[in-house]
């Protein structure tokens, strides 16, 4: 990026997530207080609960901060959202950053991903397999799959990266706009899917690490069945189209 100053669009997948929405967006207009840089939040809202007339009053009530809020009732998987977002952001914008919206990820991380975007990596993602990561109170089961994820694909593919599922992402414009097209995943094997076109495209991946704290407030829309059937298929079918 050079000496250009920073735009980031924050693109938040929100399906049912009423409890932990307000406390995400206090935290993240504090750290960009901190970062002093331009930002928009753009929210793909899922889901029949208070989420988006939450959103809505906390638009109308603080109109000096940029938020886009894009709503349909029926949920389409985390990766389509995440397309959506994407396809919604500022022409402004330098760098999209994605993560959680249960708090299992925190703003206040960001700071360490600025230096390797800034370094020129076009993706740098905030990793719970690096020394100094800590993850807190994630189920077993939760934590096996991820592992296992990583292993397997890891071996089929020699990418270079511990935490190819970690949805904690600071990417550039410009990658954005050449992988998400190809990517065909509709939920959380998307994650994988965009790292491993991405690498086989020659794109500079970078990892730091990050506290991961579990849930608690709402529930998991990480399911074991459909995450491991999306795993496989990913495993089956990403070779013929890198």
């Amino acid at each position: 990026m050079g000496k250009s100053k920073m735009f980031l669009s924050f693109v938040l997948a929100a399906y049912n997530e009423e409890e932990n929405v307000l406390p995400l967006m206090d935290q993240i207009t504090q750290e960009m207080r901190n970062i002093l840089s331009d930002y928009e939040v753009v929210f793909v809202i899922e889901g029949k609960d208070q989420t988006y007339p939450i959103l809505q009053q906390y638009q109308q009530e603080h109109p000096q901060i940029p938020i886009k809020l894009i709503y349909q009732a029926e949920p389409r998987g985390l990766t389509s959202a995440f397309k959506t977002g994407f396809e919604n952001v500022s022409p402004q914008t330098t760098h999209v950053v994605t993560m959680d919206v249960d708090l299992n990820h925190k703003p206040e991380e960001l700071s360490r991903f600025l230096p390797k975007a800034k370094e020129g990596y076009n993706i740098v993602i905030g990793s719970r397999a690096l020394a100094g990561s800590a993850v807190n109170e994630v189920p077993l089961w939760k934590r096996a799959v991820s592992k296992i994820a990583n292993t397997v694909f890891n071996k089929a593919f020699k990418i270079n990266v511990k935490d190819k599922t970690s949805g904690y992402r600071m990417i550039d414009i410009g990658t954005i706009k050449e992988i998400a097209p190809l990517v065909q995943s509709r939920n959380f094997e998307g994650l994988m899917e965009f790292l491993l076109i991405a690498n086989k495209k020659g794109k500079k991946i970078a990892e730091v690490p990050i506290t991961l704290t579990y849930r608690q407030h709402g529930d998991t829309k990480f399911k074991l069945f459909h995450a491991g059937k999306g795993y496989v298929k990913l495993l089956l079918n990403i070779n013929r189209r890198i």
